[in-house]
This record gives C-alpha cells, sequence and structure tokens, in this order.
C-alpha cells in the first residue's frame, strides 16, 4: 500500500529523474529495443602500431551508424573512428605512443529507429617492452617536457623499427594516407593526445554528435547487449536520440574499469508523457497520467 506521501515523494523523483535526460525529446513506448553488440574485449596493445577491434552488430531495425570512440589515459575526451561492415563491424584506432599506458573505448550504434545505444568502456593496457621500460624510468628523472616529449618519440619510432616484421602491413603508421579520425568537440584538435600516427581529425555536426546524447552506458553481457531501460513497465527512448539506461548486468568478458564512465548530461528541454498506477492507503487503487 503506498501513503499520499510516499506517491508525492516519487512524482518529484520521478521530475528529478527527467530533467536531466540527455535529449530534447522522451518520450515512453512499449517497444523493446532489439541492438545486440558481441565483442572480445582486447586486453593489451603494442604501442607504435594502430589497433584493429571487431565486434558483431545486429539489429532487428537494421545499423545505420556503427562508431568506435577512444581516448588515452592521459586525455579527457573522447574521439571515434567509423566502423566498417564485413562479415563484422571493424575499427582500426590510430597508433599509441610509448608511454601511454591504457587506451579506453568503447562502441556506438544508431539503429533504423534512430535509437543510440553505446556499451561499457573497455580498458586496453600497454605491453611492457624495452622502450616502456626505458619511458618509465626516464619520465620521473627531472627532465624537461621538451626533452620527454623527444625520447617519447624516438622510443616510438625505435620500437616500429623493431616490430616492424612481426606487425601485419595494415597495422603499421601509413605516411602516405590519413587515419580519418572524428570529433564532436566545436573545435577539432590538431593532434590526438597520446598518440603518434597520421591522421586527419575532423569535427563532426551538431547532430551527429551521437556520443553526447547519452546520460549513461548500457552494459555488454558475453549474450549480447540489454538495451530497454525500464520505468514503471515501459522503456524510455529519447526521440531520435539516445536509449536511456541506468546501467545493466555485468560481463564476464568486461576488461574495462570498474563500472562505465558517465556521458555528457545536459538540461533537458521538451515534453514527458507516461502513466502510474499503485494503491494508496485510504484511497484505494490510484492512477493517472502525466504530460509535462
Amino acid at each position: 500500500m503506498f501513503t499520499k506521501k510516499y506517491i508525492r515523494g516519487f512524482i518529484v523523483l520521478l521530475l528529478a529523474l527527467f530533467l536531466v535526460i540527455p535529449a530534447e525529446m522522451v518520450q515512453a513506448v512499449t517497444d523493446a529495443l532489439s541492438t545486440s553488440i558481441k565483442h572480445k574485449p582486447v586486453r593489451s596493445y603494442l604501442p607504435g602500431f594502430r589497433i584493429p577491434l571487431d565486434a558483431e552488430i545486429k539489429d532487428d531495425s537494421g545499423v545505420r551508424i556503427s562508431r568506435c570512440y577512444f581516448r588515452a589515459k592521459e586525455e579527457k575526451d573522447f574521439l571515434f573512428v567509423d566502423m566498417e561492415k564485413a562479415d563484422r563491424y571493424t575499427a582500426m584506432l590510430p597508433a599509441p605512443e610509448v608511454g601511454s599506458e591504457s587506451i579506453y573505448y568503447y562502441f556506438l550504434v544508431v539503429n533504423g529507429k534512430n535509437q543510440v545505444v553505446k556499451s561499457q568502456v573497455f580498458e586496453m593496457k600497454e605491453k611492457e617492452t624495452e622502450e616502456v621500460a626505458k619511458w618509465n624510468e626516464a619520465k620521473d628523472t627531472g627532465k624537461s617536457n621538451t626533452e620527454l616529449r623527444k625520447l617519447r618519440r624516438k622510443l616510438t619510432r625505435q620500437i616500429r623499427e623493431r616490430f616492424k616484421d612481426k606487425i601485419d602491413k595494415t597495422r603499421r603508421v601509413n605516411k602516405d594516407s590519413k587515419l580519418q579520425v572524428k570529433s564532436e568537440a566545436t573545435d577539432a584538435p590538431t593532434e590526438i593526445s597520446g598518440f603518434s600516427d597520421n591522421v586527419a581529425i575532423n569535427t563532426v555536426s551538431s547532430g551527429a554528435r551521437y556520443g553526447m546524447m547519452t546520460a549513461s552506458t548500457v552494459t555488454a553481457t558475453a549474450g549480447g547487449l540489454s538495451t530497454a531501460t525500464m520505468l514503471g513497465g515501459l522503456a524510455v527512448v529519447a526521440a531520435g536520440g539516445a536509449a536511456v539506461a541506468a546501467g545493466g548486468g555485468g560481463s564476464d568478458t568486461n576488461e574495462g574499469p570498474s563500472g562505465s564512465e558517465p556521458g555528457t548530461t545536459v538540461p533537458f528541454h521538451g515534453t514527458i508523457s507516461g502513466s502510474w498506477s499503485g494503491n494508496c492507503e485510504g484511497l484505494g487503487s490510484v492512477g493517472g497520467s502525466f504530460n509535462m
């Protein structure tokens, strides 16, 4: 039995929740999302060489856009590369520098209904090599930033030379062709912190900044990606935008940091509608609808 005080508190909490949903309009829908993302996380990477990633992505309504967002440990903002469809969806990340330590990445999908879904964030660790060991010894010796920058570039060149005949050509930095990288920032950076590659960085239009539309991430499980967040029995979906999720079940294959990194939260402007019902002490069955 619900008391009047309980119902008032629930409505206040519901309003507070909706005020921070990042979308222009939110609508309650009863159809379950069908996006599935399956991915075997990459545990480590060799600095100096590009990183290939792949995932199996499916959706009953079709896959309109697929991206892989990434950043180095020392960087704050995510950039992304578009994924290509073959047997699986594939992405090629730029080559990290020696001393980058970790690379974080996640997948984002826009399905045929223009619903946006993203995976949890995964973490790759830099492999221990002679060059990485030399960097770790030198970085805390009081050298100037200029000296450290030169040393980092030198060690990155050395590791490329040492492993060039052992690494597939597609992963080597191509001096004649730029790797296309995209940014959702208003002003695209001129270089990528923690990476050393031949890249072209372009800013996407405001309507294509899907990474900023999700307030939180959903968690990929061994069976795929659970995409619907239920609120009062209804899946809450941003119209033309993000599937809003508070998280999901854990995954044995998640090699990323504990929990999922939140996306950008922006003020909500628009309308909200839905319904509620229950039993109230002294009033019996209660219910109603709202349109705000």
